[in-house]
């Protein structure tokens, strides 16, 4: 065990911070909560039944549509009037009885990924003692700091409406989606349509985990 655990000085200090991130466990430093529900619940939630090309979603009822982060650029005082004339041309550019919805999600906790990427980056130590140290002192300081810190995600869901088949559905696609892409970025949302099946579902996640405003 000492040979193991405790022969060198690299080793004792890791030792050191796995000892601390298990006292801050006990804390509450460190909470995973975790929800189970029914699938039918969920599908009443989020109903999608495919992902398909370009990132085309599937809805129950032959319905369809796009999910887009944007990245929406700061705007000064002086540049607000000119704004929202781009923003009135991305509104008007949108087709009538078309939904199209934003949505700002609060993140209150961004700085667990940093711990997990810290406790993970330790727990794979090539045993350098100032690499050890560093990594210690970093994820003390991020632990022990609980000033709010609140960031922001930001979505845009298209409907492409109810169609028959997933052919219709590109073909609306086509009609839309491009000219609303180009409005998007001329008002500086810097739009991206999800595609990946993985980045959608941790969207909807954090829409339903996190306060929307």
């Amino acid at each position: 065990m000492w040979v193991k655990y405790f022969s060198s000085f690299e080793k004792v200090d890791k030792q050191k911070l796995k000892v601390k991130f298990f006292i801050g466990d006990i804390q509450g430093k460190h909470v995973i909560n975790k929800f189970s529900t029914a699938l039918s619940f969920l599908e009443k939630l989020v109903p999608i039944v495919g992902i398909h090309e370009s990132g085309i979603i599937e809805f129950k009822g032959s319905k369809y549509g796009v999910l887009l982060e944007t990245h929406p650029v700061r705007i000064s005082e002086e540049e607000r009037a000119a704004h929202e004339k781009r923003l009135e041309k991305v509104i008007n550019g949108i087709p009538s009885n078309t939904h199209f919805k934003t949505i700002a999600c609060s993140r209150l906790e961004p700085r667990k990924p940093i711990l997990q990427y810290l406790l993970d980056v330790s727990c794979n130590s090539n045993g350098d003692k100032a690499t050890d140290l560093h990594l210690a002192g970093l994820y003390s300081k991020i632990a022990e700091d609980n000033s709010p810190v609140i960031s922001w995600k930001y979505y845009a869901f298209l409907s492409l409406g109810e169609w028959k088949t997933l052919a219709e559905a590109q073909i609306q696609y086509g009609a839309i989606v491009p000219g609303l892409l180009k409005n998007m970025r001329a008002a500086r949302l810097q739009p991206r349509i999800y595609q990946d099946e993985h980045e959608i579902s941790t969207a909807y996640r954090t829409m339903f985990s996190e306060l929307i405003i």
